[in-house]
């Protein structure tokens, strides 16, 4: 995990999020945003044509791992706040990112932790947009994947049993950051609309990479978030 007081951050990390952070936050948001509204229109696209929705996330990952790397290598090693310490922003890190720190960082003692660099944070934030936006449901590119790869019936099954399992988590583990997520996904719907022709089949390199991006949440989405203490 990368902590780092709230009230401390550098004056580098601090210019990357109202210069460079705020153009990759709103180009983030209005990419997810435009594929939500358009995808209403997926009723005129056959349903192999939403296979395309993996290729979005399969590129933001390539594009994030390689910052995330940089950033693990440029950062600073910081013994960890104590427990008790007050306006502390704690940013959960992701399976791949753990897997980063542990092969590119061996250097880093026991109980220590990296602090949070410009470049880190960037990965960090790629990561997490795209396992949110593989997410199985909705109009989600996950939600384009499945459907794509299982067909009406089963997708609108995954896309509810996933809405089922994302709000008990909410309220079981007490991750109210996600609150508004599971609101919009409600209200837009979780099942994914029909498409013009739901009988065309893909091809087995198509399957085989939707199968593999279907692992893009597992890798990349941290399910705390982010806390404060």
């Amino acid at each position: 995990t990368c902590r780092r007081p709230s009230a401390l951050m550098s004056y580098q990390s601090v210019n990357w999020l109202k210069t460079d952070g705020a153009k990759l936050l709103k180009f983030q948001s209005v990419s997810q945003a435009s594929r939500i509204i358009t995808g209403s229109a997926a009723q005129t696209v056959g349903r192999a044509s939403r296979f395309r929705g993996s290729s979005g996330p399969i590129a933001g990952l390539i594009v994030a791992i390689p910052i995330t790397w940089l950033g693990i290598q440029q950062a600073a090693v910081a013994p960890p706040l104590p427990p008790t310490a007050k306006g502390v922003t704690i940013m959960h890190d992701p399976w791949i990112v753990q897997e980063l720190i542990v092969y590119l960082r061996p250097d880093v003692p026991a109980g220590q932790e990296l602090q949070l660099n410009p470049l880190l944070l960037a990965g960090w934030v790629g990561m997490l947009i795209t396992g949110l936006n593989m997410m199985p449901i909705s109009q989600l590119d996950g939600g384009h994947v499945i459907y794509a790869l299982f067909g009406r019936r089963r997708a609108h099954l995954i896309a509810k049993v996933f809405l089922l399992v994302a709000i008990l988590y909410v309220v079981f583990a007490n991750a109210s950051m996600w609150t508004l997520m599971l609101i919009l996904v409600i209200l837009i719907g979780p099942t994914h609309p029909p498409t013009a022709d739901d009988s065309a089949e893909l091809s087995l390199p198509q399957k085989i990479v939707g199968y593999a991006s279907l692992a893009i949440p597992f890798l990349c989405f941290p399910p705390q978030g982010i806390t404060f203490q």
